[in-house]
């Protein structure tokens, strides 16, 4: 029998113990928020140059404006607005897409007005520049055939970061991984260079046999255990870009015993899993 005073120490000294999985549970939680927070932001960046692209390129003199190259980025408002910049040294701004809330192209406006960068374009433009530069030069990056990366820089007040993302250019295909951030600091100067991948993975987005027997409703990829289960925010981003584009009811991220469910169809998170 356990004495009053014994009784009190035992359940003070389970709680102790059950403490740290309290944390880690409330660790992950927020840990999951933040990604999921940072991959739909990098989804909406993404799809608004997607449309973009399409827009100005529908432009009947866009051979005119001379683009080099484009960025996307959500304004102060919430609204994203996709920036075309021209060739050359002295780039400047040669069109801008603006979207309202829908993030329809039905709903953008397209302004081929040419002026300068604003502070916070600049600063994009800098570290996208920059980032250019080095997938260029740096073996740190693979390059795959029927594949090409696509840059989407990030600046707030606390970071520079540009995310790299490697899409496929075959049709019926999606690819995970083969994916890096990169930071840089106040002077656009690279600290930081990481593979959130270690390696790329071609699925299938559709069966293409014809026969519904054979429908992929699931798919998955597999994370280092240094990684976790957690679905990274390029893994968010691929989904919620192509997810539409599949007949994928789920797809899940597999570390060890733990699994990460993405609902494709909810284009949402499920409840993690056990495989135990």
């Amino acid at each position: 029998m356990i004495s009053g005073f014994s009784y009190k120490w035992f359940l003070c000294i389970l709680a102790l113990l059950a403490l740290p999985d309290v944390n880690l549970c409330a660790q992950d939680k927020a840990e999951e928020q933040k990604r999921l927070a940072n991959g739909k932001g990098l989804y909406r960046s993404e799809i608004a140059s997607w449309h973009s692209t399409d827009l100005v390129r529908s432009e009947p003199d866009v051979e005119r404006l001379n683009i080099g190259g484009y960025f996307s980025y959500e304004g102060p408002d919430s609204l994203l607005k996709t920036v075309f910049f021209s060739k050359g040294d002295s780039s400047g701004v040669v069109a801008t897409v603006y979207f309202d809330k829908s993030l329809s192209p039905s709903g953008a406006l397209v302004d081929k007005t040419t002026r300068a960068f604003t502070p916070h374009e600049a600063e994009l433009f800098a570290i996208r520049n920059e980032a250019a530069s080095l997938i260029g030069s740096d073996k740190f990056f693979k390059h795959h055939e029927d594949a090409h990366f696509n840059l989407i820089p990030v600046v707030t007040p606390a970071t520079r970061r540009v995310y790299v993302i490697t899409a496929s250019t075959k049709p019926n295909e999606v690819i995970f991984g083969n994916d890096y951030v990169l930071t840089f600091d106040e002077g656009f100067k690279l600290v930081d260079k990481k593979r959130i991948h270690q390696s790329l993975l071609r699925l299938p987005a559709k069966n293409l046999s014809g026969d519904p027997k054979k429908k992929i409703a699931s798919t998955y990829h597999t994370h280092l255990e240094k990684a976790g289960s957690l679905l990274s925010s390029t893994d968010i981003c691929t989904l919620m870009l192509y997810g539409h584009l599949t007949e994928w009811t789920t797809h899940m991220v597999i570390c060890g015993d733990d699994v990460s469910v993405w609902n494709v169809s909810a284009n949402m998170p499920e409840s993690g899993r056990d495989r135990k």
